[in-house]
């Protein structure tokens, strides 16, 4: 790039810069789509609504295994996995046990509803040892279909935080939706009360 292309781009840098910060709020707001703020608005409303619905099914859902009837099963395998994502790692028990329920053997490999591990390798570290140790465990399966089953029925930290953060990105998108609806309306308070006389 010649120095000359240089100095332009950045004289027009600086008076975008300048231009930006002197537009009012309210005209920016009016500036933005209204339709495309919509639509943005109902997806953020749906995936929180989907992280919501998840903690709430899970937990619904162990609520009910805890009332299926309990038969004894054998561990097959059980490991500690590593789960690698953009804000680091985690780490969740797999296991795959089976079990006999009226004489027919089903194999399962679900521990709890709502279950997906967590960031404390220590606490996964247990679980794994625990499940590796046992010489039998009690599987809960559901009475109406045999090859649904769990080992545990407790209210997971997994669904837990579901629940929690769907609950504050529910109330985040909300302030947001009427933060943008009130800087799209006409500010005529002042001018309602306004007394002048001439």
């Amino acid at each position: 790039m010649r120095p000359t292309d240089h100095y332009v781009t950045v004289m027009r840098l600086q008076l975008w810069s300048r231009y930006a910060t002197e537009i009012p709020l309210s005209q920016l707001m009016k500036a933005m789509s209204a339709s495309g703020v919509l639509i943005i608005i109902v997806v953020f409303f749906l995936i929180g609504f989907g992280i919501l619905g998840y903690g709430v099914y899970s937990w619904r859902k162990s609520s009910v295994a805890r009332g299926w009837p309990t038969t004894e099963g054998r561990i097959t395998a059980c490991e500690l996995k590593r789960v690698y994502h953009r804000k680091g790692r985690t780490f969740r028990c797999e296991v795959q046990y089976d079990y006999v329920v009226s004489g027919v053997t089903y194999t399962g490999n679900r521990i709890a509803y709502g279950y997906s591990g967590g960031s404390n390798r220590e606490n996964q570290n247990e679980i794994v040892r625990r499940l590796r140790t046992a010489k039998s465990v009690g599987v809960r399966y559901d009475p109406s279909d045999a090859s649904r089953s769990v080992l545990s029925c407790g209210f997971s930290q997994s669904a837990k935080m579901s629940m929690v953060f769907g609950i504050i990105w529910l109330l985040f998108i909300s302030g947001f939706s009427m933060f943008w609806y009130m800087g799209t309306q006409s500010d005529n308070s002042i001018l309602k009360t306004l007394i002048i006389t001439q």
